[in-house]
C-alpha cells in the first residue's frame, strides 16, 4: 500500500502544515500494509466558501488509485488557533 498527500491551501491557515504532521502515520500504515496493491491518496483543501467545493473520494481503476479530497472552510479554519485547527481538522478526517 501506498499513501500520498497533497494540500491546496492559500496559507492563511496551518492546514498544509498540520497534514504534514500525518506523515509518519502514513509510513507506519504503508509499512504494515506493504502487501496490499493500492495507493491511497489524500488531498487537503482548505478554500473559501465562496467556491462551493465538496469532499469527495474516487477510484481510478486504471491507476489503482483510491484519491480521497477533503475540503475544509478556509473562512472557519482562519478563524482559529493553530491547535484548535488541528482538532477541527483531525475529526474532519476521521469521520471522512
Amino acid at each position: 500500500m501506498i499513501f500520498g498527500k497533497s494540500t491546496d491551501t492559500s496559507g492563511v491557515t496551518q492546514v498544509a502544515n498540520l497534514s504534514d504532521e500525518l506523515q509518519s502515520v502514513f509510513d507506519q500504515a504503508e509499512s504494515k500494509y506493504k502487501i496490499v496493491d493500492i495507493e491511497l491518496f489524500f488531498v487537503f483543501r482548505c478554500l473559501p466558501e465562496e467556491y462551493e467545493r465538496k469532499s469527495t473520494v474516487r477510484h481510478v481503476k486504471k491507476e489503482n488509485v483510491i484519491y480521497f479530497d477533503l475540503v475544509v472552510s478556509e473562512d472557519r479554519y482562519k478563524t482559529l488557533s493553530k491547535s484548535k485547527q488541528r482538532y477541527v481538522l483531525s475529526h474532519e478526517f476521521m469521520l471522512f
